[in-house]
């Protein structure tokens, strides 16, 4: 996935980053006796904690589900004001709603309270061309990645995730990401949403 993309999906996208919380025995009995849920998002805000004119900046960004399509779809913009190199790290708190009281959420398989070390990871190899939408409108689709303004493709869909634990999942959610280069915070979110699954 494109790493400016990246940067604005890991605010609402963090929780799609691999939400499979099933492991092991555990796995191999829900398997066979418990069917997966797609994960839906529902009271999507997100507000700044940084500065104004941060380095990089989520402008308009929207996350929602297509339950028909089981498609996750990203819409909004990204402003880059400075020439971001790698690594770009992305330092997440998250908390969840129990009874009434906000609880830290650890970091499991890449859900939760994680530090993603390096987002240029997940932009495309070089040896790879860049999808069609992304050249026509002028966004990289790997680092570096240059000054900008640029409009999140109209056309990127990311499959939802699944899970078997709809039960523990379901809830509201709220986090703070934090994104660092050259050891300097360039942005910093406040994301609230609510998670509900869904049956496939």
């Amino acid at each position: 996935m494109d790493a400016v993309i990246r940067f604005a999906v890991i605010i609402g996208g963090v929780l799609f980053l691999s939400l499979g919380l099933e492991a092991g025995l555990f796995n191999d009995i829900l398997d066979l006796a418990v069917p997966k849920k797609y994960l839906h998002v529902e009271d999507w805000h997100v507000d700044r904690c940084g500065i104004d004119n941060d380095d990089f900046e989520l402008q308009d960004i929207q996350v929602s589900v297509n339950k028909w399509k089981e498609e996750i779809v990203v819409s909004g913009k990204v402003h880059v004001r400075t020439f971001l190199s790698t690594p770009v790290t992305a330092k997440v708190s998250m908390k969840s709603e129990v009874l009434g009281v906000w609880v830290r959420v650890p970091c499991i398989k890449d859900f939760g309270s994680c530090t993603y070390e390096d987002l240029c990871i997940y932009g495309y190899d070089e040896d790879t061309t860049c999808p069609e939408s992304f050249v026509q409108d002028h966004v990289p689709c790997r680092c570096p990645i240059k000054k900008g303004l640029y409009n999140i493709p109209s056309d990127l869909r990311i499959q939802a995730p699944s899970t078997r634990w709809g039960a523990l999942v379901n809830g509201k959610y709220k986090a703070i990401v934090q994104f660092v280069h050259n050891n300097s915070e360039i942005g910093c979110y406040i994301a609230s949403f609510t998670l509900q699954a869904i049956p496939k």
